[in-house]
């Protein structure tokens, strides 16, 4: 074992877990994501965390095992996963685990980086992640917690990790049945408002699978602006129509309360341009246009709007990102060749 690493304040660490930088004795390294015991005794019911912790770890495995046997190229894989005995203040207990290949670090290190302010390495992240998400999709996995912490960059390809508050109809799991299963900063609008919430009548998985839609486009958006989609419409709402969560005073219907949301939404959409580099602006406007419609597609606030205008029903079908990803590589080759020209 190398090291423990260090997450600042300011990031989420995962809700049991806490990460260590490893070696193997043929040398080669991986990150390993351990059960924090600590976390689990420091609880005022330690044998329901410790139950909770559990499952967690066993079914965020069995997904990744489903993910490796289907062949999932852009999803983080598992090297390796057991438990290990410790002793804690004289008392010998154990830590499950799981050993994941080791990226160079997540979208925020390097969208902070110069590496962030090339334009041709975040269109392909957003291809690469875009690939990532319909993959999970293609085997019936919806990560429901997509965000920039969980997207991490390899030496020639950028992957989706932490599925720990994924769900799949093969894998029942409780938390499933929560409005907004992941991390609400980053959530779609029918993940924040539950009072007469009509999305609610729409299959469960269905919703999962337009959430991972709009929180792919967040990221998109992330990428480009460097800020996030979410936080910067709730910013703009006033109190009363903000959602509960966010000491908001809304406490009618979804539907009534779009509007205000669409509003703030349109407000973040004018300020794409706002700070982008200006070589971006003068030589690769026509790139951003595309981005930025890709964005309103996927980030539609309306779930019944987002996905395929085809289709007026909500349907698995409808939120495919085959087009998407058709779109984005074609971008993707436009781009190279106009930088090289």
């Amino acid at each position: 074992m190398l090291e423990q690493i260090k997450l600042q304040s300011s990031l989420t660490p995962g809700q049991f877990s806490v990460g260590y930088r490893v070696k193997s004795v043929s040398g080669k390294e991986g990150f390993l994501k351990a059960s924090d015991i600590g976390m689990l005794l420091g609880s005022q019911d330690p044998v329901q965390k410790l139950l909770d912790a559990t499952t967690a770890h066993q079914f965020e495995r069995s997904v990744l095992e489903h993910c490796r046997g289907n062949r999932l190229d852009k999803i983080v894989t598992a090297i390796d996963s057991g438990t290990h005995q410790i002793d804690v203040d004289g008392v010998r207990d154990f830590v499950f685990f799981i050993v994941f290949e080791l990226a160079s670090g997540d979208l925020r290190k390097y969208v902070a980086s110069d590496q962030g302010n090339d334009l041709l390495w975040v269109v392909s992240a957003i291809h690469n992640l875009s690939v990532a998400v319909s993959q999970m999709h293609s085997a019936n996995i919806y990560h429901n917690d997509f965000k920039p912490g969980n997207a991490l960059v390899f030496e020639d390809t950028e992957k989706v990790a932490d599925l720990g508050r994924a769900t799949s109809p093969q894998f029942p799991v409780s938390h499933e049945n929560m409005l907004c299963a992941g991390d609400s900063r980053f959530a779609p609008p029918e993940q924040l408002y539950f009072n007469d919430n009509g999305s609610l009548a729409i299959d469960k998985f269905i919703r999962f699978k337009a959430g991972d839609l709009y929180n792919l486009g967040s990221v998109m958006h992330f990428l480009v602006t460097k800020r996030m989609l979410t936080p910067e419409v709730i910013v703009r709402l006033d109190d009363a129509f903000k959602p509960p969560r966010y000491h908001g005073g809304w406490n009618d219907s979804l539907n009534d309360v779009m509007p205000y949301w669409r509003q703030a939404f349109n407000v973040v959409i004018t300020e794409f341009y706002d700070d982008l580099p200006n070589s971006w602006l003068y030589k690769y406007r026509f790139c951003l246009d595309e981005i930025k419609d890709i964005i309103l597609h996927l980030c539609e606030p309306d779930i019944l709007s987002r996905g395929d205008l085809k289709a007026t029903e909500a349907s698995l079908s409808k939120y495919s990102l085959e087009r998407i990803i058709s779109k984005l590589a074609n971008l993707k080759n436009r781009l190279l060749v106009k930088s090289r020209a």
